[in-house]
């Protein structure tokens, strides 16, 4: 029996992707085994929307390569860094195309002739897995693969391809049957995942359908949102369906209208101020998340002020923040690399920049302590609330406790950015 290591580097996106790859391997009579070590073959699926967890997976794969592993390259990094992996790599294969796992004669695969997998999308259609062995209590499901947008900084539909919809009748089959197996919670998927369009039904009417047809699912949520896509309807199916998870993931980028128009975000600052205001006026408890970069080309102080502004009326709970590198493919990374403001200043912003954002999160938390909350215990002494806030559980009682327990507790105070409580009692 062949034996295979899969390593994932990257986003929610890879992590279903390689649980896919896994089913696959599976079918083809795979061991998949814990140690790289042990393996015969080892999958490395990377990220390339940022420059450090693509070199890390790049030099993860380089690595074992040398150590005299075969080495199978998957995801976007497979596509970025497709000429560089060829002289280490067997197999090399782009999202989209990993249905071919199940022709491939594995017992032929040599580095002296790379099998590639990466022009055109060549399938053109994205595969899923329904038959998963072991589920959590909580699992991801990818809606939309690839992404239209062509934002002048991203590389997103350079290396995962345009966008490609699942049909509503896969996406519940594929619910039913997570269900079917003790799953309590699901997450629908996407690079932009209110984009969602398939025979009639866009996002919110997928997101009902769902709520409809499936009748043991706990709890429902979503991300990413492209607050472009971000209409008021969706925000009050969400503030009135109780089953969908009060929590919107809404990356703002930059402040900056100007920045905005050259990154091609296709909206303002006012229009996404509007939009998160009316969640926080309509769903006064629902968790916001974002992502923000700091350094992108011709950023000034007067750009840099404008994210601040942001920032610091939505108070976000959870912020994730980057500086911006230079992708490959893009416009701007093509064109606009010696625009970018000196380390020194750009440092000084991100620093800045978590300073607000941290301050702001604790605002946002401390409205929490003395309220009442039903959580779903995740596991390792953490719940999340039904707006997805994640919440310390100090107490000796969690060690029996089962992760995917619903249990409801008062919130006494906050560890450091982490809300927690004492005592809890089981609901289900």
């Amino acid at each position: 029996m062949k034996k295979v290591f899969i390593k994932t580097f990257g986003c929610q996106m890879n992590v279903y992707d390689s649980e896919y790859i896994s089913f696959l391997l599976k079918n083809r009579g795979f061991k998949v085994v814990d140690k790289p070590e042990e393996a015969d073959f080892i999958v490395v699926n990377g990220c390339v929307v940022r420059a450090k967890p693509a070199q890390k997976a790049f030099s993860f794969a380089k690595q074992w390569a040398k150590k005299g592993k075969k080495i199978i390259s998957v995801g976007c990094f497979a596509k970025f860094f497709e000429k560089q992996l060829e002289k280490f790599s067997s197999l090399i294969i782009s999202p989209k195309n990993y249905n071919v796992f199940e022709k491939i004669d594995f017992d032929n695969l040599n580095t002296s002739k790379v099998l590639k997998y990466t022009s055109d999308f060549a399938d053109g259609e994205y595969g899923y897995y329904k038959r998963k062995e072991k589920v959590k209590h909580s699992e991801y499901i990818t809606i939309v693969e690839g992404c239209d947008n062509f934002c002048s900084y991203c590389i997103v539909p350079f290396v995962r391809g345009r966008e490609v919809y699942r049909s509503v009748y896969e996406i519940v089959d594929e619910i039913e049957y997570l269900i079917s197996k003790g799953v309590k919670e699901i997450i629908l998927i996407g690079q932009n995942v209110n984009v969602y369009y398939h025979n009639g039904y866009d996002f919110k009417k997928l997101l009902l359908f769902i709520l409809k047809k499936v009748k043991n699912l706990k709890r429902l949520g979503f991300t990413t949102l492209h607050p472009r896509d971000v209409d008021y309807e969706l925000i009050k199916i969400v503030s009135e369906e109780e089953k969908l998870l009060k929590w919107f993931h809404l990356p703002f980028q930059t402040g900056s209208n100007k920045l905005l128009i050259k990154m091609r975000r296709g909206y303002l600052k006012e229009e996404y101020l509007e939009k998160v205001m009316y969640i926080r006026e309509k769903i006064p408890d629902a968790v916001i998340s974002t992502d923000i970069m700091v350094g992108l080309p011709f950023e000034d102080e007067k750009d840099f002020e404008d994210t601040l502004d942001i920032v610091n009326k939505v108070k976000f709970e959870n912020a994730f923040m980057f500086v911006y590198t230079p992708r490959d493919y893009t416009y701007a990374g093509k064109f606009w690399k010696k625009y970018i403001p000196p380390p020194d200043v750009v440092q000084r912003r991100l620093r800045t920049l978590i300073k607000n954002v941290t301050k702001n999160a604790f605002e946002r938390k401390i409205n929490f302590i003395d309220k009442e909350m039903c959580l779903m215990y995740d596991g390792g002494g953490e719940g999340r609330g039904w707006n997805n806030l994640r919440v310390k559980i100090l107490s000796k009682e969690i060690e029996n406790l089962k992760p995917g327990t619903f249990i409801k507790c008062k919130i006494e105070n906050l560890q450091g950015l982490l809300p927690y409580c004492k005592s809890f009692e089981i609901i289900s």
